[in-house]
């Protein structure tokens, strides 16, 4: 399963007086921005590739040719369809004693275990603190195999939840619950129907995307509405939104945002009417001779503050 990146990248303007990106030509640097922006990018840089993608993308035609010569400057390590970004980790979250203490290094080493092997040695040993964190998380050796194997008895009984195993036959079950893929294509055939585009142009990598996130009901609606009235060019103060749906689903997040924040009418839910205030009774029956007189006295009493 691929973690894609919940971090944004940061870009300074050394970038521009690097030797290594100088050197490149105009498709080259564009290729390295793609790979340091890409949707694909995950926590601990690692970018799964698609030359068609790229292509794309970038509206370059000899991507190999390009991507070679962006491989050249050093900065990059290309492993099958990955490529890792090398400075990635050091750049965006820090190293040493800083690297130590962010949050974000457990996130980055769950990416780095579901990275090929041999792309995961090379990163273990760029960053030996990766190897003491996972030591650190691995139940040690002493461990009673019964217990083990109950771990995995319990874990294979429950049901609808998907059961993944590392190296070490320990069971890592999802951190939550994730959308069905029934739930998934309907929201994917609804957006790519607004779109007047085919289902089929929507990538896995885009559906992802949405699984990782995750959409409710009301978010869904709202999003569906908000691109159905953006098209048909009835919001004119908004800027514009993604071109198609494929693109659309890449950004979801900042989708749902937009469409929150903008306001795109009534969405037919049905509205809470509050509950009538209760009748107060008011009894009209005259008052006896008696309980006149019993009123009087009290009233006396209010008068000389004796009550």
């Amino acid at each position: 399963m691929v973690n894609y990146s919940t971090m944004k990248t940061i870009l300074g303007p050394k970038i521009w007086s690097d030797p290594d990106f100088e050197d490149l030509s105009s498709e080259a640097k564009l290729i390295v921005f793609w790979l340091l922006t890409s949707a694909s990018r995950d926590n601990a840089g690692i970018v799964r590739i698609s030359n068609k993608r790229i292509a794309f993308e970038c509206s370059i035609n000899d991507v190999n040719k390009y991507l070679d010569e962006a491989m050249q400057s050093g900065s990059f390590v290309k492993y099958k369809d990955r490529i890792w970004i090398k400075n990635w980790i050091t750049k965006q979250i820090g190293v040493g004693g800083s690297l130590i203490k962010n949050n974000m290094l457990k996130s980055v080493l769950k990416c780095v275990e579901e990275s090929p092997v041999k792309l995961q040695e090379l990163i273990i040993e760029e960053y030996p603190i990766l190897k003491e964190l996972k030591e650190k998380q691995t139940p040690s050796q002493g461990a009673s195999k019964g217990v083990a194997r109950d771990k995995e008895r319990k874990g294979k009984e429950r049901k609808g939840k998907d059961i993944i195993y590392n190296n070490d036959n320990i069971i890592k079950e999802p951190i939550s619950e994730k959308m069905p893929a029934n739930k998934i294509e309907a929201f994917c055939a609804k957006l790519a129907k607004l779109y007047g585009s085919n289902l089929n142009a929507i990538t896995p990598e885009s559906k992802r995307i949405l699984w990782d996130r995750g959409i409710t009901k009301k978010e869904e609606d709202r999003v569906l509405l908000f691109v159905k009235k953006h098209r048909a060019g009835k919001l004119k103060d908004e800027h514009p939104i993604a071109t198609t749906a494929n693109r659309a689903l890449i950004n979801i997040g900042d989708l749902i945002e937009r469409a929150f924040a903008c306001n795109v009418g009534d969405l037919g839910y049905k509205k809470t009417k509050p509950k009538p205030l209760p009748v107060i009774k008011v009894d009209d029956t005259p008052l006896t001779e008696e309980q006149k007189a019993e009123l009087k006295e009290i009233q006396l009493k209010i008068k000389k503050g004796k009550l």
